[in-house]
């Protein structure tokens, strides 16, 4: 599951006292991996989801929907995207293959790299 926003936490330890605290730093996302994978019925329509891909906005968070829960829905939590490494696009060996067994002509995998962060919903 993504990471959403916690509060973070800072351990005190002082040399020579016995015992530790713990500060609280503030509610902060830390940034962490997505690697995505999708299919797509051409070469050329994989190519234009990676141009897309590298193209999203860094000025906006961005919603993320995983496994059909829309994050910013249950947790309040979006996602800045601080970049979109490893983009590739492979044909297919077959035409019967692809994740989803439709047939898939090419399949396309990134590396995301996102920071959670919250945002309060709309009233």
């Amino acid at each position: 599951m993504p990471p959403i926003v916690q509060q973070q936490i800072g351990l005190v330890q002082r040399a020579g006292v016995a015992g530790s605290g713990f500060v609280q730093l503030g509610v902060k996302g830390q940034p962490f991996q997505l690697v995505t994978t999708a299919d797509v019925a051409t070469v050329s329509d994989g190519v234009a989801l990676g141009v897309s891909y590298q193209e999203i906005s860094r000025d906006e968070a961005q919603e993320l929907v995983w496994c059909d829960v829309t994050m910013f829905e249950t947790h309040s939590t979006k996602y800045f995207v601080a970049a979109v490494d490893q983009v590739k696009c492979r044909k297919t060996s077959s035409a019967t293959g692809g994740l989803l067994g439709t047939g898939a002509g090419a399949i396309v995998s990134a590396v995301w790299t996102l920071v959670p962060v919250y945002e309060a919903p709309p009233e």
